[in-house]
């Protein structure tokens, strides 16, 4: 008897017990209505409506000043038992999510989910919610789409294009197939599996010139369900926007100086500060301040097809702020420089794993826009960076770079693109 109650007070105990462990959990993990903590959450599913555990979900955003529309992952969780997932702390503009259960191998994913609608969380406070609907992977979907090129008047048809659709898988994109724009612009890749994709095109110009460049361009993101025709939004090979160009000089006696550019036939300006006009006519003083207002020249300008470079530097995520000074002063600037540089650029790069660091300088850069200035300059640096985004490591053969030598008149300038990874 004795033997019995203990075995009956011990299964009272362990019922108890268990129902205290499964209420506290339900409130907290309920997938109907989970108690949340974070500013974006849901709950993720699969098709037949069942939460998935253990899937991975990932937030990823187009960075504002980025020209591609390519969402870059930035984040990603885990689901828990009820297939509950949330973000917190979130500030910015066009986030998305998506979400995928890998296989057995973890070599890929088994099901995927389309990406979210966008969300908005700049300068304010909200709570969104969007549960993924998973879809297990096949792999007979075609995509087709067409690539335009804009002439100077119009986007018309742009043949001879390779393109590339690339799928995201995790944080990183995997090549699902590629194929050749025909006269009318228009392609097919088959063979491409379900999931969140972008078509990237590209296509040499100027290739027997000392000085080739590429036009390129990316589509905004697709579903494809791995089982039927898709249809890519058009693919714009697009200008290349060059940013804030800056020309310091610092002259051994202030007096007047003219400044102009010449531009090649592949480029115009699009932006100025002082107005150009026909040329900056300015005084400056041996600090290098300009007509009492202005630390440099500045002015803008949009490319028909960026340089096609093969010397560089590759940065990881971590070593960007630290790499990316190491490489303007390697390149000439001094500190005011290169504050003013970083200052600029990091908040501008796309969020990605490494970052490619590509300078464009000497003969390559004079080739699109030379420098004249009066009284003529007695050192002159002037370098582009070209920055592109990148999943893993490219290997790049760092360039030579001639030490910098200030003497006498000092004209500098710096200025950069970000432009899509060359073919």
């Amino acid at each position: 008897m004795v033997s019995l109650r203990v075995h009956r007070s011990l299964g009272v105990f362990s019922v108890l017990f268990l129902l205290l462990i499964f209420t506290s959990s339900g409130c907290k993990d309920d997938p109907v209505d989970p108690v949340h903590g974070g500013d974006l959450w849901g709950t993720v599913r699969s098709a037949d409506g069942r939460p998935v555990g253990g899937a991975s979900v990932y937030l990823a955003q187009a960075p504002m000043y980025f020209s591609s529309p390519v969402p870059f992952v930035m984040d990603s969780v885990t689901t828990d038992w009820s297939g509950h997932y949330e973000f917190g702390d979130l500030d910015g503009e066009n986030l998305v999510v998506y979400a995928g259960k890998w296989d057995l191998s973890g070599d890929d994913f088994s099901a995927v989910s389309p990406f979210s609608p966008s969300f908005d969380f700049a300068g304010k406070s909200a709570l969104e919610i969007w549960n993924p609907l998973l879809m297990d992977v096949q792999s007979d979907g075609v995509v087709s789409g067409k690539v335009l090129i804009f002439d100077g008047t119009q986007w018309v048809a742009a043949d001879s294009v390779e393109v590339t659709v690339e799928r995201y898988r995790g944080a990183e994109f995997v090549v699902a197939g590629g194929a050749r724009s025909g006269k009318t612009g228009d392609y097919a890749v088959p063979v491409v599996p379900t999931a969140n994709c972008i078509a990237h095109g590209s296509r040499i110009i100027e290739g027997d010139s000392p000085f080739p460049a590429y036009l390129a361009g990316d589509t905004p993101p697709f579903f494809c369900d791995g089982r039927n025709l898709v249809r890519a939004p058009d693919l714009l090979l697009r200008e290349q926007a060059v940013e804030k160009p800056a020309i310091y000089i610092y002259p051994a006696t202030a007096g007047r100086f003219r400044v102009e550019l010449d531009l090649n036939h592949r480029v115009r300006m699009t932006r100025s500060i002082p107005a150009y006009g026909e040329g900056w006519k300015v005084h400056i003083d041996e600090d290098g301040l300009m007509d009492g207002k202005w630390d440099y020249l500045f002015y803008e300008a949009a490319l028909q097809g960026a340089p096609l470079l093969h010397e560089g530097w590759c940065l990881a995520a971590g070593d960007r702020e630290a790499g990316l000074e190491r490489i303007v002063r390697q390149l000439g600037l001094n500190e005011h420089e290169a504050r003013d540089f970083l200052a600029y650029w990091l908040r501008r790069l796309p969020r990605s794993s490494w970052l490619s660091v590509k300078p464009l300088m000497g003969p390559g850069l004079d080739h699109l826009v030379r420098v004249r200035a009066e009284p003529a300059p007695d050192s002159m640096r002037r370098f582009w960076l070209l920055f592109s985004p990148a999943e893993r490591v490219v290997e790049l053969p760092a360039p030579v770079v001639e030490p910098f030598v200030r003497r006498g008149t000092v004209l500098v300038e710096w200025g950069g693109a970000v432009v899509p990874p060359a073919p």
